[in-house]
């Protein structure tokens, strides 16, 4: 079981806002290998906080050990669905609200940190994509160099991450 917080970038063609939230893990070890299944919140804002969006990322993942030592490295994989939810700020006249949900996966490098004998801290670099799959009518937001821009559609992140996991089961 753990909790993971992670900080980074939410990029589309759209927006560029910072990212971040927290998830709660449950994972278990099976040699090198560590599957895991995450739920959790994440928000999206940017400078002038015209692009904000709150997100419910559900994931199934593995970790896999790449060098067996006490202080392994380990490549993450991920599979993602997400539900995101959009508000204008202030009054505009249409739609001002947008939800969607959103697929996609991404993988990432760390490394595992044991911090006692039932507990590990987890640091990681994450980068993936999402695409809109479903949801309202898409908000567009207008781009100075051509066609407005779907305000949740295909998108790209880079994450930085801190997982901290526990045993609750000798």
């Amino acid at each position: 079981l753990g909790l993971r917080g992670a900080i980074g970038l939410l990029a589309s063609r759209a927006a560029v806002p910072a990212y971040g939230g927290a998830q709660l893990v449950v994972a278990s070890q099976f040699g090198p290998l560590r599957p895991e299944l995450a739920i959790g919140i994440y928000g999206a804002a940017d400078d002038d906080h015209q692009y904000r969006r709150l997100d419910i990322p559900i994931s199934i993942g593995q970790l896999w050990n790449l060098t067996g030592s006490e202080v392994p490295v380990y490549l993450a994989l991920q599979f993602d669905a997400t539900y995101a939810s959009r508000a204008l700020p202030g009054y505009v006249p249409g739609p001002s609200t947008e939800e969607a949900w959103l697929l996609g996966g991404g993988g990432g490098i760390g490394i595992d940190l044991p911090a006692s004998d039932s507990t590990r801290l987890l640091a990681d670099l994450r980068l993936g994509a999402t695409t809109r799959v479903a949801g309202s009518p898409p908000l567009r937001i207008p781009q100075p160099n051509g066609d407005p821009a779907e305000a949740i559609g295909m998108q790209f992140r880079m994450l930085l991450s801190l997982t901290l996991l526990w045993n609750v089961v000798d």
